[in-house]
């Protein structure tokens, strides 16, 4: 009777191993899509900071130019120009924001003192251990990653706003 009881809990503790293996697995692969998310993300903070100090040189410049040639500007290509200088800058330092290197939450289990307590424990409690700060990692980096995609729409529409401006501009020049 007893050698059954331990074929059963043997074949539990396999059991329990390979659910714990397949979740280890697939939370890592969700894991590291989510990841590549955010790598992406910032990929393309990076190209929308390239637009944006592109069109500010050339912005400047043109004004530079217009100034030097007589250009008085009217009250509404102030309006349009201020109008431009705000949205310009507020995109900018939304993309600045989130293309430098933030804080994010990670595994620390090779760090010493961690690294000895796991050593301790028991394979099924290093499979739920890891398993649990993997689920807390990614939840704290998928609300991360919500938030870089909401301002990264949000600073294209800055920067869209901003470029309208100075077409506004260029348009009420040309007319008069």
């Amino acid at each position: 009777m007893e050698d059954g009881d331990q074929k059963k809990d043997y074949k539990s503790y396999e059991e329990k191993i390979q659910r714990y293996t397949v979740l280890l697995s697939v939370s890592q692969h969700i894991y590291d899509r989510l990841d590549n998310n955010i790598n992406q993300l910032k990929s393309r903070f990076s190209t929308l900071i390239g637009f944006l100090l592109s069109i500010l040189s050339l912005v400047s410049i043109f004004i530079i130019y217009l100034l030097q040639n007589g250009w008085r500007p009217l009250p509404f290509e102030l309006l349009l120009l201020g109008a431009f200088s705000v949205f310009i800058s507020e995109s900018l330092y939304i993309a600045l924001r989130n293309f430098l290197p933030q804080d994010y939450f990670e595994l620390d289990i090779f760090k010493e003192k961690r690294f000895e307590e796991l050593r301790k424990m028991s394979l099924l409690d290093i499979y739920s251990d890891i398993i649990y700060w993997l689920r807390e990692n990614y939840k704290d980096n998928l609300v991360k990653n919500n938030k870089m995609a909401e301002e990264l729409k949000c600073s294209t529409i800055l920067f869209l706003i901003a470029t309208l401006c100075i077409v506004g501009i260029l348009i009420v020049e040309v007319i008069l």
